[in-house]
């Protein structure tokens, strides 16, 4: 598309645009709105635009006004205090709750206690002393408990932490122990390796120094046995000397 049709294009959807505008206004005559509602050359979402106008103002059209129902305006302004009602809700209740909770507070601050006997009935504030020797007892029988329980349990704590470190202390001992076993056993198989190379070596060293000891021997025998022979060669070519002349 070129420029100039892009331009016609974006004029004409301005201009459908105002015509719509002016279709929802009411301010086209019949004969407009008619030809602006059945134009072809709308495009797709214009049409849709008008088709959901139309549908809107269908359901507008259809919508009737209901009368009010009939209802006592006064008792809306009624005074509460001539309802009936009943025993849960009697205003008195929060403020009697509230004072059976003080009573019972009372009771337990200043610990009074109700006891029934064949003399009759007997309501005493605090405790004797007799009671509190007993309640005393009662407490220390309890803290003792809790303090064994918790001696023991600490004593079962310490006897297992006490049983891993030895099993980790002995698997400790125990890989030591194979560490340095290997490491002697590697140390003797190299010291023994390196004794039988010396072994080997000076072997092969003396048999070197015997084979050129014998060389040697050889030689001066060879050389003897030469000059022995040279000797005796010499001495049958020699003539003796002519003693009578």
């Amino acid at each position: 598309m070129s420029p100039h049709d892009k331009s016609n294009h974006i004029k004409q959807g301005q201009f459908e645009d105002q015509q719509f505008a002016q279709w929802l206004d009411k301010t086209m005559s019949s004969e407009q709105a008619a030809e602006f509602e059945n134009n072809p050359t709308h495009e797709p979402s214009m049409k849709q635009h008008i088709a959901t106008a139309k549908y809107v103002e269908y359901l507008a059209s259809q919508e009737t006004t209901r009368p009010v129902p009939h209802w006592d305006r006064g008792a809306a302004m009624e005074d509460d205090t001539e309802r009936a009602h009943s025993w849960w809700q009697w205003r008195g209740l929060p403020v009697l709750s509230m004072a059976f909770s003080c009573f019972a507070m009372a009771l337990v601050l200043f610990n009074v206690q109700l006891s029934f006997s064949d003399q009759g009935m007997l309501l005493t504030f605090g405790t004797t002393s007799a009671d509190q020797e007993a309640l005393d007892q009662q407490v220390d029988e309890r803290v003792g408990l809790l303090v064994d329980a918790k001696l023991n349990e600490y004593k079962q704590q310490q006897e297992l932490a006490l049983a891993n470190f030895t099993n980790v202390l002995s698997e400790k001992q125990q890989q030591s122990n194979l560490q340095l076993a290997s490491y002697i056993l590697e140390t003797s198989r190299q010291e023994r390796k390196e004794d039988i190379s010396d072994f080997i070596q000076f072997v092969n060293a003396q048999r070197n120094d015997d084979a050129l000891d014998q060389r040697i021997r050889f030689q001066q025998l060879e050389d003897a046995v030469l000059q022995q022979a040279n000797f005796i060669n010499q001495s049958a070519t020699m003539q003796p000397a002519n003693w009578a002349n």
